[in-house]
């Protein structure tokens, strides 16, 4: 399954090629990393026209004019902050649409009443600024929204706020995934959804380092733990090359963290560039939801 992100107003991937690609968040043109953009680029002349660069040597962006303040783009009912941050990184990955569209359609499994007083709704691990969360909680779920940088958290209650959904029950955390995830196994709390998309290589809080392929195994066993019995949804994204969906969905398997009757969707991100029909890679995605939905 080849998952591809259809039109979006305020976004779009102008053209891709060595290394790079050249995007339009709402009126900037940002040119920024891609390693997987191999190849030549297809025109030259839209690339003299950004106004916002990431130079991969000095590890630093250069800005040409002023950028919006805020700089907002939209996309559904959810409004979200852009801020040029480190490694290249402003705050959103576009492909996670399709994702958000995703979640939008289970409306009706997220927004049931609890099972029990312990069903806690939605549990998103690794979650960067919100737009997952907020699509969540834009259907009725409680959402308990982990990351363990303190920045991006604050970027994602700003972002609730810019989309009129900072009264919905979620919970900001700051915190590790890996143990926010087994206390609340010990606690005995369960979620009916849980949604990951974890880092190749990342550190948590107190240092503890993360790397996906000898950290998620165990991850996925602890969700697995934390979902028993009320289980009905799992979205999972990564953005590691060598480990393909098959190997994935067999870790999840084999961690018990299937959602009971319903069959695994697994594939690709692309964002298809303006330009053309090329289509940049972006990503893979796992992700079941039972059929009450």
């Amino acid at each position: 399954m080849n998952l591809v992100l259809p039109d979006w107003p305020d976004y779009e991937l102008l053209d891709f090629g060595q290394g790079e690609k050249l995007e339009r968040f709402g009126s900037v043109v940002v040119r920024r990393p891609a390693p997987g953009a191999q190849g030549p680029r297809r025109n030259a002349r839209l690339w003299a026209q950004a106004q916002l660069v990431y130079d991969r040597r000095q590890e630093r962006w250069h800005r040409q004019g002023r950028l919006p303040d805020p700089w907002l783009v939209s996309w559904g009912p959810l409004v979200l902050e852009l801020a040029p941050r480190g490694a290249g990184q402003l705050g959103v990955f576009p492909e996670q649409a399709i994702n958000w569209q995703w979640l939008l359609d289970q409306q009706r499994l997220l927004q049931a009443p609890p099972e029990d007083e312990e069903d806690r709704g939605l549990l998103n691990l690794f979650a960067y600024t919100g737009g997952s969360t907020l699509a969540a909680a834009a259907t009725g779920a409680a959402v308990a929204h982990v990351d363990s940088a303190r920045s991006v958290v604050t970027q994602a209650r700003r972002n609730a706020q810019h989309s009129s959904l900072d009264q919905r029950p979620i919970r900001w955390l700051v915190e590790d995934a890996l143990r926010f995830a087994q206390r609340e196994l010990n606690r005995g709390r369960r979620y009916r959804a849980v949604v990951l998309d974890p880092p190749s290589y990342g550190h948590g809080t107190g240092k503890r380092r993360w790397q996906i392929q000898r950290d998620l195994p165990e991850l996925l066993r602890v969700l697995a733990g934390v979902s028993e019995g009320c289980r009905r949804l799992v979205l999972l994204t990564w953005h590691t090359r060598r480990l393909a969906p098959q190997q994935v969905q067999q870790m999840a398997e084999e961690a018990g963290l299937a959602v009971p009757g319903a069959r695994w969707e697994s594939g690709s991100l692309f964002l298809t560039a303006a330009c053309g029909t090329r289509q940049l890679w972006s990503g893979y995605v796992l992700r079941a939801a039972s059929a009450g939905s």
